[in-house]
């Protein structure tokens, strides 16, 4: 009876070793989606003239809408990013993998439909809808299985009012339905997170000058989630990764000639509505998440640019080691990149 009995209780804790991994490999890959990017590009001269409403001796009188001869006007962005991150698992200082850097490569693929806008009081209303694909691939140059575990894809569909003034405030309310796949999941190309997030962001585009820009800006979200079930001994809750998140960045932008230079601040903090953590159902989990970084970018014609970029992130976290039902969600990470966009419009 020894016998079985071994065979058994073995059998149960390489079972319960795998669900740990493939859960802690998933959570990996849904922070690494969410680990907050560098701001977009700050727009062209013409373009900052046109959403602040003001006349310069270069772009003559500048309008926020321009007439259509179409009914929708079509975006394309394509977009490949190369960078080097020293801390690629986004684990805690005190934790021998917060030392596991790796190159990582980005790509992404976006499509955005944008329909007439219309007056509503002082600003103008355009309504968008848009479809977006990113893949990343992890540990490029090292035939390492724990980086190529973390490569995904992940989908987003975002719909969008706009609302844009004359003196510089933007507003947009919008809802995003997304999607992240692990690329080598336990059944291969695996299905690892849904949400629904209806947003709201406010932003002022402040113009120095012709050649100076700081943009403050403010969003609040709701993620409504659902995520794979590992299995095991744990009733996991698929929606253990639903949250409330608050975020305000401020950018300072130079323009001159073709260059473009950034830098920026930003905090989110992100308030967990029910995390669970194996047999700790009901975690109280609140992260905020500084972030400090610089951009250089260069448009090489109307349509495409290259840019270099580094950030430098830290999370602090309610759930930060100390306490005996939670893991550390604290860590801080370096990176330091390039990129190049290619951007059309019909």
């Amino acid at each position: 009876m020894k016998r079985p009995l071994s065979f058994a209780l073995l059998l149960s804790l390489a079972l319960g070793a795998s669900y740990a991994f493939a859960q802690s490999t998933n959570s990996s890959i849904i922070d690494r989606a969410q680990q907050p990017a560098p701001p977009s590009p700050a727009p062209a001269q013409s373009e900052a003239a046109k959403a602040l409403g003001v006349e310069g001796e270069d772009t003559g009188v500048q309008r926020i809408a321009d007439p259509r001869r179409y009914p929708l006007k079509f975006f394309l962005n394509t977009d490949s990013q190369l960078y080097f991150t020293d801390n690629v698992f986004l684990a805690p200082n005190d934790n021998p993998q917060s030392e596991s850097d790796a190159v990582v490569l980005a790509n992404t693929l976006s499509l955005r439909a944008e329909a007439p806008s219309w007056a509503f009081a002082s600003a103008l209303a355009t309504p968008s809808l848009g479809l977006s694909y990113q893949r990343y691939y992890h540990g490029l140059g090292r035939n390492r299985a724990d980086r190529e575990d973390l490569d995904f894809d992940s989908y987003s569909i975002p719909l969008n009012l706009r609302f844009r003034t004359q003196n510089g405030w933007e507003a947009n309310l919008g809802v995003t339905g997304g999607s992240i796949y692990r690329l080598n999941g336990t059944s291969g190309y695996e299905n690892i997170y849904r949400n629904i997030t209806p947003s709201l962001n406010v932003r002022k585009l402040i113009s120095l000058n012709k050649q100076n820009l700081v943009s403050l800006g403010a969003t609040l979200d709701y993620a409504a989630t659902w995520t794979t079930t590992p299995g095991g001994a744990f009733d996991y809750r698929d929606n253990r990764n639903d949250k409330l998140d608050a975020v305000g960045d401020i950018s300072y932008y130079y323009l001159r000639d073709r260059w473009t230079f950034n830098i920026y601040g930003r905090v989110a903090v992100g308030d967990y509505t029910g995390y669970q953590e194996a047999g700790f159902r009901n975690l109280n989990r609140t992260d905020a998440t500084f972030s400090l970084g610089a951009s250089v970018n260069y448009s090489i014609n109307a349509w495409a640019s290259a840019r270099l970029f580094t950030s430098s992130d830290w999370r602090t976290s309610t759930q930060d080691g100390t306490s005996t039902a939670g893991d550390d969600y604290t860590y801080e990470a370096g990176t330091v990149g390039t990129g190049i966009s290619l951007n059309f419009s019909y």
